[in-house]
């Protein structure tokens, strides 16, 4: 979809034609949109499985998180390269999303709301050191016990240079023996 144009009838990267068509939007694009706060109206697309709101840094996380928390069909939340120094505690509203991208972002630990999302079954990271993977080893321990469900992915985010990957896959799950150092 260029310029607000839609290719596919559910893929949607612009909020007025989303607005237009609450009951098609399945995946919604914002990436690098310069976008603080999403309006109200994003509560009317009931058929939302997929949010991406990368590339946002001004992005006020806390309040995107009241405004989607009812989206029932929500799945895939991509908070990746948002600048994030902390997850808000709200995100433990998010009952009903599998997937959520943190890649990209200055986090340090994750907030242990995090484990009242009881559909949470990926929290993805890239696999450079200068994300999780340099984490103190105590909070690497705590984050893979607050996703009880799931796992911690580290995933080479630019898909490996000349065919290898930073771990030697492009995903890898985190547990509390191979915390990947």
């Amino acid at each position: 979809m260029k310029g607000g144009m839609v290719v596919d009838k559910h893929f949607f990267e612009n909020l007025d034609s989303a607005a237009a068509h609450p009951r098609s939007v399945k995946t919604l694009f914002l990436s690098r949109q310069g976008i603080a706060t999403l309006p109200t109206s994003i509560q009317q697309l009931t058929n939302l499985e997929m949010l991406i709101v990368s590339g946002n840094p001004h992005l006020n996380v806390a309040d995107l998180i009241y405004k989607i928390k009812d989206l029932r069909k929500l799945k895939r939340l991509d908070l990746s390269a948002c600048k994030l120094d902390s997850l808000p505690v709200q995100v433990g509203l998010l009952q009903h999303v599998a997937v959520l991208n943190l890649s990209n972002n200055h986090l340090t630990s994750l907030p242990n709301s995090i484990r009242d999302m009881h559909s949470l079954r990926e929290v993805v990271f890239c696999q450079y050191e200068e994300e999780f993977r340099q984490w103190p080893r105590e909070e690497k321990l705590r984050a893979v016990a607050l996703v009880p469900h799931g796992h911690v992915i580290l995933l080479d985010c630019f898909g490996g240079v000349h065919g290898r990957y930073r771990l030697g896959k492009l995903r890898v799950k985190v547990t509390e023996h191979k915390l990947w150092q």
